[in-house]
């Protein structure tokens, strides 16, 4: 069965060649050498405390089957966000699927100082130099994508560039690929978005809260991997409540991403900080 991320590789593929007629590796690369660096994204994931965790508030226009934001005001959204708690900046690119597009990131980048992650569907390290020529101080890679030694090879295009890379498993079966790969954030999909069909409309939605617990009980490398110094653990998707953070702090989570249920608030500002049981505003 052809999965929705299987479905878009091939898209971000061709997306992608057309790209590279547009601007070569080169050309952005010659961009890279006159920005800044990039924001430190480790040090906006770990805890605040012990019942207060780092949080990842998502600019997502729109999911398959969901439409979050039908005009977006980013300036306002990304002021609420940090107004709400938000200690770094989750930015959707896909244009077909999830309504975003690099604009957007670059936009961000000039509207807010906290770091801010790509999410994309990065096939290729091109995807990469663009994220960064953006704006981007982080990019997700997904291990689905990915054999380990094709995942290792992202992780070094990323830190090349000065980029955090973020690692993301979304089923048992990639967990092995990713810890060998050590990385510094390991960021586990509540949804497991490589299972979902092709198309994706009613099953999107699919996932649950006690699937932070069991990736965490189920896997000892995981475990093991975590008593390293300076690894960061970020639970995402189906987070929606002050309980779903309490339940996923059970376990020793950094950071959370809120995506769809911040985006789609009518106040954003006010929905963050009950979700992390800070005084209203």
């Amino acid at each position: 069965m052809e999965t929705f991320l299987d479905a878009i590789r091939k898209e971000k593929h061709i997306e992608v060649a057309a790209r590279r007629k547009l601007a070569s590796e080169e050309e952005l690369r010659e961009k890279i050498a006159s920005l800044p660096p990039t924001l430190d994204f480790i040090s906006a994931l770990g805890r605040r405390s012990e019942n207060t965790p780092g949080l990842i508030a998502e600019v997502k226009l729109k999911a398959p089957g969901v439409q979050n934001i039908e005009d977006l005001q980013l300036a306002s959204l990304l002021k609420a966000y940090a107004n709400g708690g938000a200690t770094a900046i989750s930015v959707l690119t896909d244009a077909r699927h999830f309504g975003g597009s690099l604009g957007i990131l670059q936009e961000a980048r000039e509207e807010t100082t906290l770091p801010i992650l790509q999410k994309e569907f990065i096939v290729e390290p091109y995807q990469l130099i663009e994220g960064r020529v953006a704006g981007a101080d982080a990019a997700l890679l997904l291990v689905h994508y990915f054999s380990q030694a094709e995942l290792r090879d992202m992780i070094d295009h990323c830190l090349e560039l000065g980029i955090t890379p973020v690692v993301e498993c979304s089923r048992d079966e990639e967990v092995a690929r990713a810890i060998a790969c050590n990385p510094q954030v390991l960021l586990l999909n509540n949804r497991p978005i490589s299972s979902i069909p092709a198309n994706p409309k009613e099953t999107y939605s699919m996932g649950s809260i006690e699937n932070a617990h069991l990736f965490w009980d189920k896997h000892a490398s995981i475990r093991r991997w975590k008593e390293q110094a300076d690894r960061r653990m970020i639970s995402a998707s189906c987070i929606s409540s002050a309980e779903d953070i309490t339940n996923i702090l059970s376990r020793p989570y950094d950071t959370v991403l809120v995506g769809n249920a911040a985006a789609s608030n009518e106040n954003p500002e006010n929905f963050l900080r009950d979700l992390l049981g800070l005084p209203q505003i």
